[in-house]
């Protein structure tokens, strides 16, 4: 007699932003972190993305810190998927926003660079050959400024002066970790570098909890 085969179940799949827009937000289909999201999105757009926190979050949402934490790892990474999430969801209302819009323009980057092969294949490419080609070397000159400018203009003046040394420090990383690393650039990433220009490390420490 045969023995049965077993069907082996594929492991769970931790649903994404875009799963959380599909599906909507009914708590009873989506489960307790998408109503997270929801109401951490709901902070953001109110009040900023000082105001998301792990301890507002929770609380806002009636659950547990630990709760939230079982779903982001980071502040950084519930920061970053907030930041998507509205970004998907109410984009006139996340573009109103200093951290929308640099996070726009940090996701439009990483999109060129990891989904489009012939971006980030372009942009490696231009590096690699600017040193003895005039016309390459124009042609990344032309591109950092182009960076550069939308950088300007999606920070606040009154807030930073958008150098060459701010571009390299919020730039960086995305470009390290897709040149560089051959590795996806993440909404946690993502989310660490608007927080880094929109709320400065000093205040994270002494104004917001985790």
């Amino acid at each position: 007699m045969s023995t049965p085969s077993r069907t082996t179940q594929p492991a769970a799949r931790r649903l994404s932003v875009n799963d959380v827009i599909a599906v909507g937000l009914d708590r009873r289909r989506v489960g307790k972190r998408q109503h997270i999201l929801a109401v951490a999105c709901d902070l953001l757009l109110r009040e900023g993305p000082g105001a998301v926190t792990v301890t507002t979050t929770a609380q806002r949402a009636d659950v547990s810190p630990p709760t939230v934490r079982k779903h982001w790892q980071s502040r950084e990474d519930l920061v970053g998927d907030t930041l998507d999430y509205a970004r998907i969801t109410d984009p006139r209302g996340a573009g109103a926003t200093e951290a929308g819009r640099l996070f726009e323009f940090l996701d439009r980057l990483r999109r060129q660079l990891q989904d489009t092969p012939i971006g980030g294949a372009s942009l490696a490419e231009l590096v690699g050959r600017a040193p003895r080609n005039t016309i390459s070397a124009d042609n990344l000159l032309n591109y950092a400024t182009a960076q550069r400018r939308a950088l300007d203009e999606a920070i606040s003046p009154q807030r930073l002066v958008v150098d060459d040394m701010v571009v390299a420090r919020i730039l960086g990383p995305i470009v390290f970790q897709v040149l560089v690393m051959r590795a996806e650039a993440s909404n946690a990433l993502l989310g660490r570098l608007v927080l880094e220009v929109v709320e400065p490390e000093g205040n994270r420490r002494s104004r917001r909890p985790l």
